[in-house]
């Protein structure tokens, strides 16, 4: 049996999530960097009261380089959590929904030592986890030389996810943030989706929109 799932990606809305406007969806990603400087509790709880309401069947979210408490006091937030069981976070693992797999890794390089930075070598390590079979793969980063453009034009993408996407057959939607200045959609192979979601802008204004997808499913032939 075919049908349809649809799919609303943000990312990036640094404090200023009140102010995007979700319609409703099957699934509503969230690429990371909910917080603004990270450490605001309040800031972190307000997201969290915001996203868990948003009209979506399955709400999925990681974190990003802003995202330092959740990366400095995991075990606080593990508790947190426990008071939105409507809400799936992922780090470094994944979940099924819908028929689809969707994988969270909310890894960067390193820079200013943020949150969740990581050199390249242990990128590799951390990217090489993601599972060949994975349909959605939501990250922080975007891969090198997709939609990862500086105002400059540098492409500041991860090196060692391009060389894994590259060799993910099943992919159908990679859907990222973190450089805001190159919101939106492509397809780099003319076969899976790419989305950078960032909701903001270089001066942290909300500027852009959620965008939303529609992704067939073959139940008969689901891989």
């Amino acid at each position: 049996m075919n049908r349809t799932v649809k799919v609303t990606s943000i990312s990036d809305t640094h404090g200023l999530h009140r102010s995007v406007d979700i319609e409703k969806t099957d699934i509503l990603l969230f690429a990371g960097d909910a917080m603004t400087s990270g450490y605001d509790y309040n800031n972190l709880l307000d997201f969290l009261d915001w996203f868990s309401s948003r009209p979506a069947k399955h709400k999925i979210m990681i974190a990003g380089n802003h995202c330092r408490y959740l990366e400095n006091y995991p075990e606080k937030f593990e508790a947190i959590m426990l008071d939105y069981p409507s809400v799936v976070y992922l780090k470094d693992s994944f979940t099924i929904v819908e028929g689809l797999k969707i994988y969270g890794t909310p890894h960067s390089k390193v820079f200013f030592n943020w949150a969740f930075n990581s050199s390249e070598a242990k990128l590799e390590e951390l990217f090489d986890m993601i599972p060949m079979d994975t349909h959605i793969l939501l990250s922080h980063a975007p891969q090198w030389g997709v939609l990862d453009e500086l105002v400059d034009g540098k492409n500041v993408g991860e090196v060692t996810l391009h060389r894994i996407i590259k060799k993910m057959p099943n992919l159908k939607l990679h859907v990222f943030g973190h450089i805001h200045n190159s919101f939106g959609m492509i397809k780099p192979d003319k076969q899976h989706i790419s989305i950078n979601a960032s909701q903001v802008d270089e001066e942290y204004n909300i500027t852009n929109f959620p965008i939303t997808v529609k992704i067939k499913i073959d139940d008969n032939n689901a891989r």
